[in-house]
C-alpha cells in the first residue's frame, strides 16, 4: 500500500480556488517567480489605488511561494481595521524559517515592514501592499539596491477584464452593461472596472462610449 496521503485543509481549498480565479498580472507574476528562483532576500512593494487588486496579487504570491516549497507567513488586517485605516506596529512572527515569504497586508504597511526586517532571515522575501509608491528613502538609499522590487499596479486590460468578469459568473452577453473607465481614470490608475462591476447584471445603466485606446 502507498503512503498515507496528507488530508486537504480548508485553507488549501481556499488558496486553490483563489489561484484558479486569478487573472492577469503576467509581468508581476513572472517577476515574482524570478525573485523566488533567485533565492536571495527581497522586498516586494506592490502599490496602487484602492480596489486595484493589491491584496489579490499578494494572495497569489503566497500561493506561488507555497507551491515552490517555501514557508509562508501572512500578516493581514481585520476588515473593520482596514476600513478605519488603522495603522500600528505589527508584532514579529515568533519564528521565521529561512526562505520564508512574509506577506504584510495591513494599513501602514511600510512602517510595519520596516519593523519586521530586523527579525527576518537574510533570504526571506517580504511582500507588502500600499497605495503609495515606495518611500523616497527606500528608492535612494544604496542599502536597498537589489533588495527593493517595486510593482505599480494599473487596471487590468480589456482582455483580462473580460476574463475576470466571466470567471466571476457574469455572462458574456452582459459584459456590454459594464461601464468602461475613461482614459483619464486609466492613466490615474483608478480601480479597475471589472472589480467595481463584477456584480453587474442586466438592467444596469448602459456603459459610456468605449474610449479609443
Amino acid at each position: 500500500m502507498g503512503g498515507q496521503q496528507t488530508p486537504l485543509r480548508m485553507a488549501d481549498r481556499f488558496a486553490a480556488a483563489r489561484a484558479k480565479g486569478f487573472v492577469g498580472r503576467h509581468a508581476e507574476v513572472e517577476a515574482f517567480r524570478r525573485i523566488l528562483a533567485d533565492g536571495r532576500g527581497a522586498v516586494v512593494h506592490v502599490h496602487g489605488s484602492a480596489g486595484i487588486g493589491k491584496s489579490t496579487l499578494l494572495h497569489h504570491f503566497a500561493w506561488l511561494a507555497t507551491r515552490s516549497g517555501r514557508p509562508v507567513t501572512v500578516i493581514a488586517q481585520e476588515p473593520a481595521e482596514a476600513a478605519d485605516g488603522a495603522a500600528g506596529s505589527v508584532p514579529a512572527p515568533p519564528h521565521v524559517a529561512p526562505g520564508t515569504l512574509v506577506v504584510v497586508d495591513v494599513a501602514g504597511a511600510v512602517p510595519a515592514a520596516e519593523g519586521l526586517l530586523a527579525h527576518l532571515p537574510d533570504d526571506s522575501v517580504l511582500a507588502l501592499a500600499d497605495r503609495e509608491p515606495p518611500p523616497l528613502a527606500w528608492r535612494t538609499d544604496p542599502a536597498w539596491l537589489g533588495l527593493l522590487h517595486a510593482m505599480p499596479l494599473a487596471p487590468l486590460d480589456p482582455v483580462d477584464s473580460a476574463e475576470l468578469l466571466t470567471r466571476r459568473g457574469l455572462p458574456e452577453a452582459e459584459h456590454p452593461n459594464v461601464p468602461w473607465p475613461s482614459p483619464t481614470a486609466i492613466r490615474s490608475h483608478s480601480p479597475s472596472w471589472p472589480t467595481y462591476r463584477c456584480t453587474a447584471r442586466a438592467g444596469t445603466p448602459a456603459r459610456p462610449p468605449r474610449p479609443a485606446w
